[in-house]
């Protein structure tokens, strides 16, 4: 049975202004992560699409036809595993939820990437998508990331993310 999960976060990584001008795929307004239906709310009420494109990452928040947009390497998605699929998906929509995502052109800078994760978390946790084992497999993941200049490394990462998981 498919459970449908309303995410109200935000987004993580965003796509460089090149991006913006691909011809991505509409999915709609849910996507499938495994049995999970889950959908983004931004903080002004809007309907956050769901679009389908191989990009380099797994899902990025950005803008697509002038919209608030989560942008998912599906092929991508269903090889990973699906607690860090849910967690990066939160982490998307937590980007929108906290208003990073204004302009397409947006570049991703550590701090905001941890308050995404931080939401992420605080959402996985409170909405009962991700319990605490599921919770530490996709940190597991996540652990294995490297810095760039627009996120800190994965086990800084993580230790925000479970920190945000473990208080109210």
């Amino acid at each position: 049975m498919k459970s449908t999960v309303l995410i109200v976060c935000a987004i993580a990584c965003v796509m460089f202004t090149s991006l913006c001008n691909a011809q991505p795929m509409p999915i709609g307004q849910s996507v499938n992560i495994g049995a999970l239906s889950a959908f983004c709310i931004d903080p002004l009420g809007n309907q956050v699409m769901n679009y389908s494109d191989p990009t380099g990452q797994l899902a990025v928040a950005t803008i697509v036809t002038g919209g608030p947009a989560i942008v998912l390497n599906t092929g991508a998605l269903v090889n990973a595993p699906w607690a860090f699929a849910v967690f990066t998906y939160a982490h998307e929509c937590a980007h929108h939820y906290l208003g990073h995502i204004i302009q397409p052109s947006y570049f991703p800078n550590p701090p905001h990437e941890l308050a995404a994760d931080c939401i992420a978390a605080k959402s996985t946790r409170n909405y009962g998508w991700l319990p605490p084992q599921q919770f530490y497999a996709a940190m597991q993941v996540l652990y294995n990331f490297n810095a760039d200049p627009g996120h800190p490394d994965g086990p800084t990462r993580v230790q925000n993310a479970t920190a945000c998981y473990n208080n109210p």
